[in-house]
């Protein structure tokens, strides 16, 4: 059974991106090149409305190459079990009332069950800080099946460890 990923808005505007002068960007798009390639052997990605509704901001040419690359993933829907948990993440601090739209990223994907939210977002998703207090809420509100990850940490781990056991 391959693993499923939650694309965030994020790991979209990094792949679809001309590439960056700045080497940390350009290390990014990198990854997420590289993660992207893995599609359908590895894992199944997934993406939400709210990742149409945020890819499809900005520059119009740069939006339709975003929405290009999401046009043949499974849509997850929004559902009432979403939007609970995204105000339950607020509620607890686990998400800063100011970010909804990162609480309904994490809730969707956990309500789907999702095995990883694959994200560049370090403010309230993946910095060391972030995920412990994410970790610690979903799994108290009985959501502990979704990791949250950048494209970094699984070409790193979850798939050089998959491709080194089949070699």
């Amino acid at each position: 059974m391959s693993l499923r990923l939650y694309l965030e808005s994020s790991f979209i505007s990094y792949l679809a991106a001309r590439v960056s002068v700045d080497p940390i960007k350009r290390v990014r798009q990198q990854f997420s090149s590289d993660l992207w390639a893995l599609r359908g052997g590895s894992f199944e990605a997934f993406y939400s409305p709210l990742v149409l509704e945020e890819i499809q901001r900005g520059d119009p040419l740069a939006a339709q190459n975003r929405v290009q690359l999401c046009k043949d993933l499974p849509l997850l829907p929004l559902t009432d079990r979403a939007q609970d948990l995204a105000k339950a993440l607020i509620a607890t601090h686990a998400v800063p009332a100011t970010e909804p739209e990162d609480a309904l990223h994490i809730a969707l994907a956990a309500s789907a069950q999702m095995d990883y939210i694959v994200t560049w977002n370090f403010a309230h998703l993946v910095s060391p800080a972030a995920k412990v207090k994410l970790q610690r809420v979903l799994s108290a509100l009985s959501y502990d099946n979704t990791l949250l990850a950048t494209p970094e940490e699984l070409m790193e781990s979850v798939f050089s460890a998959n491709t080194s056991t089949k070699a």
